[in-house]
């Protein structure tokens, strides 16, 4: 218990109140535009302010998506401010998941020849905003590469991948080298983790991944000794267990024991819908792991995830409305605030 996070964890708590209620999350379904989606968040004082900034340039999903990233960035930045100042580190930990996608887009565009819109990222963490400024300048993905290869990342390019990129130019490589690194990361500041807390949040969250992903896997027929190295680390027992299974089937009902979720026969069908019931399996690990943080980082790392969960609910619901698929989605989204 650090009383440093008094006034922090106070602050957070009230934060998680003003996640939206099931029942806007209901209306939002309920609507059958997206002006009418943009509407009904324009009644939340949270998300308003994002929608008006950005209405004169942007309309419909666009303009929801928008709002959503800029809304997300400023509850982490928001967090950072009144948080600790010994909480730089972990803070460190949100930003970076940001920062990751930010430069894997970048790249993307860099490959595509398409100019990069700074409004298109979410430049979140300050202390690397010069990285990505020499990124969107970077005239193509070889000169991105570099400016890389002189920074924090330069450790996921080592030279035998440089020269397999020079001769294939395949951005995909650089994006997963990133992914890679990142991942390495957060297993380090996992192993490292005074705060049993944090730890338990971020394990159950790649669990989640880890278990979304091995179905994925072994849906696509992929050799049992192919999955775990596309795993994220740590790749727990549990997620072991579902990547050891021989098939697809055998892999359902190892995740059925080991998270004790029931799976209609409906959900088994289909991958979208199992990876629905453990997102909710973990959004109820994440609230009660929310109350139980006392004066740690714990409550402000299971805040950010539950907010994370809001947000891409959202974006699922403008898009779905957008291109006429909602009926689709209404058991896919669910409120974290219910």
């Amino acid at each position: 218990m650090d009383l440093r996070y008094a006034y922090a964890n106070a602050r957070v708590k009230a934060m998680k109140s003003r996640l939206l209620s099931e029942s806007v999350v209901k209306e939002m379904l309920a609507v059958q535009s997206v002006s009418e989606v943009v509407e009904l968040l324009e009644e939340d004082p949270v998300y308003k302010p994002f929608l008006v900034k950005n209405s004169e340039r942007f309309k419909g999903v666009e303009l929801v998506s928008r709002a959503l990233q800029e809304s997300l960035v400023s509850t982490i930045k928001k967090m950072y401010g009144f948080a600790p100042a010994s909480s730089k580190d972990e803070f460190k930990l949100l930003f970076a998941e940001l920062e990751l996608n930010d430069l894997k887009t970048i790249i993307a565009k860099k490959a595509l020849g398409l100019p990069v819109d700074k409004t298109e990222l979410y430049n979140a963490w300050p202390e690397n905003s010069r990285l990505v400024e020499e990124m969107i300048a970077a005239k193509d993905c070889a000169a991105a590469l570099a400016a890389l290869r002189k920074s924090e990342y330069a450790v996921a390019f080592p030279q035998k991948l440089v020269c397999q990129l020079d001769k294939t130019a395949d951005f995909r490589m650089m994006a997963s080298a990133l992914s890679d690194y990142h991942h390495e990361f957060v297993e380090r500041v996992i192993e490292g983790q005074g705060d049993a807390s944090v730890s338990k949040i971020l394990r159950d969250k790649i669990d989640c991944d880890n278990i979304a992903l091995a179905l994925r896997l072994k849906k696509t027929g992929l050799a049992i000794s192919e999955i775990p190295p596309r795993l994220k680390k740590p790749v727990s027992a549990r997620v072991k267990r579902v990547a050891e299974a021989v098939d697809y089937d055998a892999a359902v009902a190892v995740v059925e024991k080991e998270t004790r979720i029931k799976f209609s026969p409906e959900d088994r069908k289909t991958i979208s819908r199992i990876e629905v019931q453990l997102e909710k399996r973990f959004v109820e690990k994440a609230v009660r792991d929310f109350r139980l943080s006392v004066m740690s980082f714990g409550a402000i790392i299971g805040y950010y995830y539950l907010k994370l969960v809001e947000v891409e609910n959202i974006r699922k619901i403008a898009f779905a409305t957008h291109f006429g698929v909602k009926e689709e989605l209404k058991d896919a989204v669910f409120a974290v605030n219910a």
